[in-house]
């Protein structure tokens, strides 16, 4: 599902962040992405939550799972999803995303901009971190 730029924006506007780019596209790509089912504010509270088979997690407590720690190339691989087993109802963003870049570049750049993409999200949740 693609959401039109103004209502992304909108969503924008609600999140804390820092002002800075790499912030935004972080934050604007979580909107695209993971909010649906996750909420805006990462707390696992989106209407579309209620409809799925398992709980989602609040993503606003991942470092407070893992002893403070937030554990970054842990969650770039879980929303990859590429190569990993029992990913459940999320979908593999990995794939989604190099689908969505493969009709404009080839796959070495679509791969590249896939990382960069999943890289920017897991950074936005490690900035909304309670």
């Amino acid at each position: 599902m693609r959401m039109k730029p103004v209502l992304s924006t909108c969503f924008l506007a609600l999140m804390p962040m820092q002002a800075t780019a790499q912030d935004e596209f972080g934050a604007l790509e979580f909107v695209r992405a993971c909010a649906v089912c996750h909420g805006i504010h990462g707390r696992g509270d989106a209407v579309a939550s209620s409809l799925l088979s398992v709980p989602v997690p609040a993503l606003t407590r991942i470092a407070a799972r893992n002893d403070g720690n937030f554990p970054t190339e842990d969650i770039i691989s879980i929303i990859d999803g590429r190569g990993t087993r029992g990913h459940g109802p999320m979908p593999v963003w990995g794939y989604e995303m190099q689908n969505d870049n493969m009709a404009v570049v080839g796959s070495e750049a679509a791969d590249a901009i896939v990382r960069a993409r999943i890289i920017s999200i897991a950074e936005h949740l490690k900035s909304i971190q309670e």
